[in-house]
């Protein structure tokens, strides 16, 4: 069964809000945040796999589906987040739940993971983004003047092509790499998504040993999952990070990145999610 709202919180200076869509009926809760240019629908898939033990609630991160926040440049406040979770928990009666981020979204799970960390049961993170700050994702949104730039290439898409171009000329840049941003590029919904998540979603990096030793202390299971073909977030450039996660399990699939929410709920429906 799926129900679907929008949960409204005030935040300090600014309304904060984030589109859920809910699924299944069961008492455990499970919290999922999807990957760029998708919505909360993509974790429908698991419906079948929690079967009648949980209850999965799916957001639409900003600026994707129906979350079209009015956020400004300046970046996500960490406190608007907390409050707007804060606030879902007390009206939803959530009090423990399983939490799930797949590329992107892993940033926003990962802040729950700061902010709540002993109402966490279990930590998934597919694919995750966050772990690790990309250099080219440092140097388009580190500085005011970078973001213009930034801003800039978005807005002409054929100089920036040219640029990676050169940086895949050079070996700066792997060919399927190159390929992907010139695929993301050529819509201008798409290059407007790519600036307003780049840019607002920068405000929640978190120093990744802090992190770990949180994950320690409250003895918190984590589960990554990798696609060995995948390389938007790459097995070699996750495999480094997993020592600051010291309860984690790790399953590499053989698949690309964006098939990775079908074939984890996949992977659970053959293993059995509750195991």
């Amino acid at each position: 069964m799926l129900t679907s709202g929008l949960e409204q919180k005030q935040s300090p200076g600014r309304s904060f809000g984030m589109h859920v869509s809910i699924y299944g009926e069961g008492p455990g809760k499970i919290l999922a945040f999807h990957g760029f240019g998708q919505d909360s629908t993509h974790f429908g898939v698991f419906e079948e796999v929690i079967g009648s033990t949980h209850q999965l609630h799916s957001f639409d991160l900003p600026y994707h589906g129906k979350s079209r926040n009015p956020i400004k440049t300046d970046g996500i406040e960490k406190d608007a987040l907390r409050n707007f979770f804060t606030g879902y928990f007390r009206s939803n009666k959530i009090t423990s739940f399983v939490l799930v981020g797949y590329s992107i979204g892993a940033k926003f799970a990962l802040n729950l993971v700061h902010f709540f960390p002993d109402m966490i049961d279990r930590l998934i993170l597919i694919a995750p983004d966050g772990l690790k700050i990309n250099f080219w994702y440092r140097m388009a949104t580190g500085t005011h003047f970078s973001r213009r730039i930034f801003k800039y290439f978005m807005e002409h898409p054929a100089i920036f092509l040219k640029f990676t171009g050169l940086l895949s000329f050079f070996k700066l840049l792997h060919p399927s790499v190159s390929r992907f941003v010139k695929s993301q590029v050529a819509d201008p919904d798409t290059r407007k998504l790519i600036y307003n998540a780049w840019v607002n979603y920068r405000t929640l990096n978190l120093d990744i040993r802090i992190l770990g030793k949180k994950i320690e202390k409250h003895k918190i299971p984590v589960e990554i999952i990798l696609g060995e073909k995948d390389r938007v977030i790459s097995a070699e450039a996750v495999r480094p990070l997993i020592r600051e996660f010291p309860y984690a399990n790790v399953h590499i699939l053989p698949v690309g990145h964006h098939r990775l929410i079908k074939d984890a709920a996949e992977y659970y429906r053959n293993e059995g999610f509750n195991v």
